[in-house]
C-alpha cells in the first residue's frame, strides 16, 4: 500500500503544483477577489447575458450577440455561483487547461520537464487573457483536452470510446464558443481519417465515427431543444453565424493585423517557440504534420478574423505547448539551457509582473509607480471606475426594480452594478456600424419605441459630437424624447 503510495506523489505533487500555478496566474483577471478593476468590455457583456438569464431571459430571443451559447452558459453558472462566481469559473477552467498541458506533455517528457512546459506556457497567460472572461479561455482547456487525447491515439496508448465521446464534447463546446477555434479537430480527424482507410481498418473507423458523433450530440440535442421550444433557433443560427459573418468582415486589413501583431514581446516569443520547434520537427511523423497544420490552420483563421486583439491567439496556445514538448523531446536541460530560457523569458515575466500589478492593488507599488505605463492605466481606469459607479449609483437610487435601463455601447457594467435590465435585447450593440443592417436597425427602434427606457446612459463624446448613419437617427431619438437628468465627466444620463 505505502509502494503504491510512492508511485503516485509525484504525480500528486506536480498536480499541486500546477493548481497553485494557476491560482497565481488567475490574479491577473480582473474577476479576481484583489482586483480593483472593473470587467473589460466585452467580459461585462457576457456577465450581463447571465444576468438576464437568471432573470429568465432567453438567449439570442430577448439578448442579443453573434457568440456562441456556450460563453452564456459559463456566465449563467458564474451569476448563480454569486459574488465571486466569474473568478471560480475562470479559475476552474484555467485549472484545467494547465493540468491537462502538464498530462500531455507527461505522455512525452518526465515530470520536471512537464511541468516546466507548463510554467512556461502560463506565462504567456496573463498578457493573452486580456483580464479574463474572454471566449477562447473557455475554448482552450477544451481544446488541450483533445490534442491530449489525439496524443494518446499517436502514440499508440489506450484511447477508448470515453475519449471519443469527449473528443465529440469537446469539439462541441468549441463550435459553439468560436466556430473559427476548431482547425485542431479538422486537421487531426482528417489525419486519423486517411490513417485508418490507409490501413484497412474500417470497423474502427466506424466505431470512432460513432462514438464521436455521439459526443456531438450529447452537446447539440439538449441545446437545440432548448432553442427550438423558446422560439430561438433562427435568432441563434442569424446571431452566431449570418451576423457573425458580417462582424468578421468589417474589420482592419490582415496587413494591420501582422503589422500589430509583430511590434509586441510576447507574440514575438510565441513565434520564436513556434519558430525553434520546427528544427525538432519529425516530418515523417504523422502527429508532428497534424501539429504544423494545425498550427497554419489556426494562425489563419485567426488573420481572417482582422482584428488585432491577443485573445485571439490563444487559440494557439495549446500548439504551443505541443511545440515546446518537441524541443524538450530532443533537447537535454542542465543549468546552462534553464538559464537560456528565463533570460528569453525576461520580457515575458515583466509583462505579468506589470499585469499583477496595475490589477491587484488599490494604490500603486512603489515599484509599479515607476512604470509610466501602469501608472497611467491603473489612473485611467480608477477614474472611468469612479464615473461607472456614480452612474450605476444614480441609476439605482432613481429607479425601481421593474424599470429598465438602456446603457449605448457601454457594454454591461452599468446594467450589473445598477442591477437594472435593459429595455432592449440589443443592450450593447456590436462594435461595427449597424447602419446597413436594417433587421438590426428596425428591431432596435422597435424596443426603443414600444419599451422605452426610464434612463439612458451615453458617453458625453457621443451626445456632444456629430454623428452618421444609424448614430445620428439615435441621436435625435435622444433629443427628441430624453433630457439630461445627471451627468459626470465621460458620461450623460437621460430621462
Amino acid at each position: 500500500m505505502l509502494k503504491n503510495y510512492k508511485s503516485y506523489l509525484p504525480n500528486i505533487v506536480a498536480i499541486v503544483y500546477t493548481v497553485l500555478l494557476a491560482i497565481i496566474i488567475s490574479l491577473s483577471l480582473n474577476s479576481n477577489p484583489l482586483s480593483n478593476f472593473e470587467l473589460s468590455h466585452d467580459s461585462a457583456m457576457f456577465q450581463y447575458f447571465g444576468y438576464a438569464m437568471d432573470k429568465g431571459f432567453i438567449v439570442y430571443k430577448d439578448i442579443f450577440d453573434h457568440k456562441g451559447p456556450f460563453i452564456f452558459i459559463f456566465n449563467y453558472i458564474a451569476i448563480v455561483l454569486g459574488k465571486y462566481g466569474l473568478y471560480l469559473v475562470e479559475l476552474f477552467f484555467l485549472t484545467l487547461f494547465l493540468i491537462f498541458v502538464y498530462k500531455t506533455a507527461k505522455l512525452y517528457v518526465n515530470l520536471i520537464n512537464s511541468l516546466i512546459i507548463t510554467t512556461l506556457v502560463s506565462l504567456f497567460i496573463p498578457y493573452l487573457y486580456e483580464g479574463g472572461n474572454t471566449v477562447e479561455e473557455y475554448a482552450t482547456p477544451f481544446m488541450m483536452i483533445s490534442l491530449y487525447i489525439f496524443s494518446k491515439y499517436f502514440l499508440n496508448k489506450e484511447v477508448t470510446n470515453i475519449h471519443i465521446i469527449l473528443l465529440g464534447i469537446s469539439f462541441s463546446i468549441v463550435a459553439l464558443i468560436r466556430f473559427n477555434m476548431i482547425s485542431i479537430w479538422c486537421i487531426f480527424v482528417l489525419v486519423i481519417l486517411i490513417n485508418l482507410i490507409s490501413k484497412q481498418e474500417y470497423k474502427l473507423l466506424i466505431n470512432y465515427i460513432f462514438n464521436f458523433i455521439i459526443g456531438i450530440l450529447i452537446i447539440f440535442l439538449p441545446l437545440g431543444i432548448y432553442l427550438y421550444v423558446n422560439n430561438a433557433l433562427y435568432e441563434a443560427f442569424y446571431q452566431s453565424f449570418i451576423f457573425n459573418m458580417y462582424y468578421i468582415g468589417d474589420g482592419e486589413s490582415i496587413l494591420h493585423v501582422l503589422r500589430s501583431f509583430s511590434l509586441r514581446p510576447v507574440i514575438i516569443m510565441m513565434c520564436v517557440v513556434f519558430g525553434s520547434s520546427l528544427i525538432f520537427i519529425n516530418y515523417k511523423d504523422k502527429y508532428h504534420l497534424a501539429i504544423v497544420g494545425s498550427i497554419i490552420l489556426t494562425s489563419v483563421s485567426v488573420l481572417l478574423s482582422k482584428r488585432d486583439y491577443p485573445h485571439y491567439l490563444l487559440a494557439l496556445l495549446p500548439l504551443m505547448a505541443a511545440s515546446l514538448v518537441f524541443i524538450f523531446q530532443k533537447i537535454t536541460f542542465n543549468f546552462k539551457y534553464l538559464l537560456a530560457i528565463l533570460i528569453l523569458s525576461f520580457p515575458i515575466i515583466m509583462d505579468n509582473f506589470i499585469i499583477f500589478s496595475y490589477r491587484n492593488v488599490t494604490s500603486y507599488s512603489k515599484i509599479a509607480s515607476s512604470i509610466n505605463e501602469v501608472q497611467n492605466m491603473t489612473y485611467n481606469n480608477e477614474l472611468n471606475m469612479s464615473e461607472i459607479q456614480k452612474v450605476s449609483e444614480y441609476v439605482r437610487n432613481n429607479t425601481n426594480n421593474e424599470d429598465l435601463i438602456y446603457t449605448h455601447r457601454l457594454s454591461g457594467n452599468i446594467y450589473l452594478e445598477s442591477d437594472r435590465l435593459a429595455n432592449t435585447k440589443y443592450f450593447a450593440l456590436p462594435a461595427t456600424d449597424v447602419t446597413n443592417n436594417e433587421k438590426v436597425v428596425s428591431e432596435f427602434f422597435e424596443s426603443m419605441n414600444n419599451s422605452r427606457p426610464k434612463l439612458l446612459v451615453v458617453y458625453r463624446s457621443f451626445a456632444e459630437n456629430e454623428q452618421e448613419g444609424f448614430e445620428l437617427d439615435f441621436q435625435k431619438y435622444i433629443l427628441n424624447n430624453y433630457k439630461v437628468v445627471y451627468e459626470t465627466d465621460s458620461y450623460l444620463v437621460y430621462k
